[in-house]
């Protein structure tokens, strides 16, 4: 009888270890391939490849109807993924990065209305959202301007909950944007303040960033204050105050599903800031609402054992961080 239960103790332990292993919202975490992980959820779900190439066109409508009929783990899993894929260490600079991420706003859009389960996932996207839209162009377009404010009071009371200075980063960039030069003052210092207090080295390295734009903020506010004809300063960008992102490299040292990568399976063209404009097409809705958390998935939309996406591999998805090989538009989210 005690060795039975040692056994089964044994075998409980051994299930347990495999399940955390093997949990798909912990592997997405930080996933070594985001673009191959992408392609995989795409090829088991043809529905999902279909609605994140309308995504891309401009129609998140069917990307949200897929979100809210997915089940919570489905919903993270992606989520997640989407943030990996314009992470700027798989990029050659912060600016191909950006490029990339603003290349598929539309797709962490579609998640700005629908919660995901996850509280701090929710937080991730909008954060991801309102960085893309407020520094992804030179000059954001009014509807861009307006859903990454409309996700500032989230953010904030996020940023202060956690005392995250990269939120407040956030913040100050869309306060930026939108010429509020004395609250991005106000936001950049709250955000060196604490990446200077900050115990982990990551939030002190991008110390000189915050710093870099809240003197821009500063001499902005100065300008319009005093009516001075001097021109306004731009928003100092990653690749302007920090060193280059390490790159990840697969083992014959190719980067990781983004420049450079020969599969070209799930991954749209390349393209550089000046070919990327504003393209909300009509019935485009920017507005930010309340998020909501589905009660019952569908399990029919989410069907790991669907068809692969026919037709849909050559455009489909990647993502923002980037999903296979990616690239592309102008800043990114925020350090």
């Amino acid at each position: 009888m005690r060795y039975s239960l040692i056994l089964l103790v044994t075998f409980l332990l051994m299930a347990l270890g495999m399940s955390y292993l093997r949990d798909p919202v912990r592997l997405a975490l930080d996933p070594k391939d985001p673009s191959h992980d992408l392609m995989v959820m795409i090829q088991h779900d043809a529905v999902l490849g279909r609605a994140i190439e309308q995504a891309d066109k401009g129609d998140v409508s069917e990307l949200t109807t897929w979100i809210n009929r997915a089940d919570p783990i489905a919903r993270q899993r992606l989520a997640l993924l989407l943030h990996a894929l314009i992470r700027p260490r798989d990029y050659p600079s912060y600016a191909d990065a950006a490029a990339a991420a603003y290349r598929y706003r539309h797709r962490f859009r579609a998640f700005v209305n629908v919660g995901t389960g996850e509280e701090h996932i929710d937080t991730l996207i909008d954060n991801d959202v309102a960085y893309i839209l407020a520094t992804g162009t030179a000059v954001p377009s009014e509807q861009e301007k307006t859903l990454a404010k409309s996700l500032v009071t989230r953010l904030r009371r996020a940023a202060i909950e956690a005392g995250d200075p990269a939120i407040f980063d956030t913040i100050g960039c869309v306060q930026f944007a939108d010429k509020d030069f004395s609250g991005a003052k106000e936001s950049f210092t709250t955000a060196a303040r604490l990446a200077r207090e900050s115990r982990e080295a990551g939030a002190r390295e991008v110390m000189p960033l915050y710093e870099k734009r809240l003197a821009a903020a500063t001499a902005n506010a100065a300008t319009v204050q005093h009516a001075s004809e001097e021109p306004l300063r731009s928003l100092p960008t990653e690749d302007e105050a920090l060193p280059k992102p390490v790159e990840a490299a697969t083992p014959d040292g190719k980067p990781v599903g983004k420049s450079g990568d020969t599969s070209d399976a799930n991954s749209l063209p390349r393209g550089s800031k000046t070919e990327l404009k504003p393209d909300s097409k009509p019935g485009t809705d920017f507005k930010a609402e309340t998020k909501s958390t589905p009660e019952e998935p569908a399990p029919a939309s989410h069907d790991s054992g669907a068809e692969p996406a026919s037709g849909d591999t050559a455009k489909p998805s990647s993502t923002a961080s980037s999903a296979s090989s990616i690239t592309a538009p102008a800043e990114v989210a925020s350090p």
